[in-house]
């Protein structure tokens, strides 16, 4: 068997989404299954497997769905987007990067240049590409539909 990538798609942005709150996802490395957790909803649209109380209680065939952080798709994925689409701003943008809300300030200065939407669609095409090699890399057989 194996994990249909939608599905583990869809795992990591959940963990990506978790804001203030801690979200994690893990896949079993046999069935494909996903399973959810939250630290203000624990375990999140589905049942964990029997004995299982804590993410920490799963056994070693079950991975945890990494973050962008993990797939290298933070400050990296910005500098590669800006050297492809906008190298003349990279000294503005790697400013943004010196406070907080340099995300927001990333995308404002996007959205006023009209590129806001070529941003989403690299970023998500980085986090597929980097998503399907990680699977790669943890021997997870994917399922494209």
């Amino acid at each position: 068997m194996g994990v249909r990538f939608e599905d583990l798609f869809e795992a990591f942005a959940f963990v990506t989404g978790g804001g203030f709150v801690e979200h994690r996802a893990f896949v079993h490395r046999e069935s494909g299954e996903v399973l959810f957790w939250s630290d203000d909803l624990e375990w999140f649209d589905d049942d964990p497997p029997e004995g299982v109380e804590y993410p920490d209680d799963l056994g070693p065939e079950w991975i945890e769905v990494p973050n962008p952080g993990h797939l290298d798709l933070g400050r990296a994925l910005v500098r590669r987007f800006v050297e492809a689409h906008i190298p003349d701003e990279a000294r503005t943008v790697e400013g943004f990067f010196r406070r907080k809300g340099a995300y927001g300030r990333f995308k404002d200065f996007l959205h006023d240049r009209g590129l806001l939407e070529t941003w989403y669609r690299f970023e998500e095409e980085a986090q597929r590409s980097a998503l399907r090699q990680w699977a790669k890399d943890e021997g997870l057989t994917l399922i494209e539909e």
